[in-house]
């Protein structure tokens, strides 16, 4: 007789990093509201609740932030996480502000710059006959491409990517943020303040120096509200993260029979994967009113293959 282990769901837990689809399944089937006595938030699992949940702003804020790190969760969160810890009307306006810079001319510019990089990192990684595609290829095109846009200068983004691994790593069974990590967000939050002083003194063809131009009927962001509200950290950091995810999912989707690795051409199966593949498998909102059915927080993902 076959024993069914008791359906458990934790965010922290290494064995949901490890293969997360058996218990989402689960999860759909037999609790889809799922509560986490030990950790102390409900999670919606199947992608219609998630999707009524996201779209509701009257009901399930992001104010508290859209993390269960206890370090990062609570009315100040948008300190550390810019406009992903603020509901509209505020977000709309850092939103809004910020999208001015993100112009269809910018993006198109870096297309060839793009390729460059990828063909940078692909050429050795094939050369060498073998290669771990999150070390030595996902882990660091998304960071390059970013630091790229924001002005970080190539000599630094070694140590910019060794501290956000930092701020993004956590041990088996730690369930908040780590001192080093916290080390590691002051340190680029120092770093990206520097930036921030230096394109108020020097223009510059970069994201960073955009987001100071940036104009909306004449409001505009103050120097606050990019250095503390980590808007650069924010683009580097949280942008490097979900696109190495896609990356190295898109690869455990397809399987290594379906990926195809050329260095002289970087229309492989990346837009299959932006299509098919979530960046962020979970985000906490917190709700406002006591008519929702949990009492605190929960937490949610959307699955992109439900049936």
């Amino acid at each position: 007789m076959t024993t069914v282990a008791p359906l458990a769901y934790s965010p922290y837990d290494y064995g949901i990093h490890e293969d997360p689809y058996p218990t989402y399944a689960r999860l759909r089937a037999e609790a889809p509201v799922f509560y986490n006595e030990e950790l102390d938030f409900f999670s919606y699992a199947r992608h219609a609740d998630v999707l009524a949940a996201f779209r509701d702003v009257d009901h399930y804020s992001n104010a508290y932030g859209v993390s269960l790190d206890p370090a990062a969760f609570g009315p100040d969160a948008h300190r550390a996480m810019s406009f992903l810890a603020m509901d509209p009307p505020r977000h709309t306006r850092m939103r809004s502000i910020v999208g001015k810079s993100f112009t269809p001319r910018r993006v198109a510019a870096m297309e060839e710059g793009i390729r460059a990089l990828t063909r940078a990192h692909v050429g050795p990684a094939l050369e060498a006959g073998s290669f771990d595609f999150i070390a030595d290829f996902a882990g660091l095109l998304p960071m390059d491409v970013i630091s790229e846009l924001v002005g970080v200068p190539a000599a630094d983004r070694a140590e910019i990517r060794r501290l956000a691994d930092l701020l993004v790593h956590r041990e088996d069974g730690v369930t908040d943020i780590p001192p080093e990590g916290l080390e590691a967000a002051l340190t680029l939050a120092g770093y990206y303040g520097d930036m921030v002083t230096d394109r108020r003194q020097h223009e510059r063809d970069d994201l960073t120096w955009s987001l100071l131009q940036a104009d909306i009927d004449g409001d505009r962001l103050t120097d606050d509200e990019v250095i503390l509200r980590n808007v650069p950290r924010i683009a580097d950091v949280e942008a490097m993260v979900a696109l190495l995810e896609m990356l190295g999912a898109g690869v455990e989707w397809l399987g290594p029979d379906e990926v195809r690795v050329d260095a002289s051409t970087t229309d492989s199966t990346s837009r299959p994967c932006s299509r098919a593949l979530t960046m962020e498998e979970e985000s906490s909102r917190r709700p406002t009113t006591t008519s929702t059915p949990e009492s605190f927080r929960f937490k949610a993902w959307a699955w992109p293959w439900e049936p």
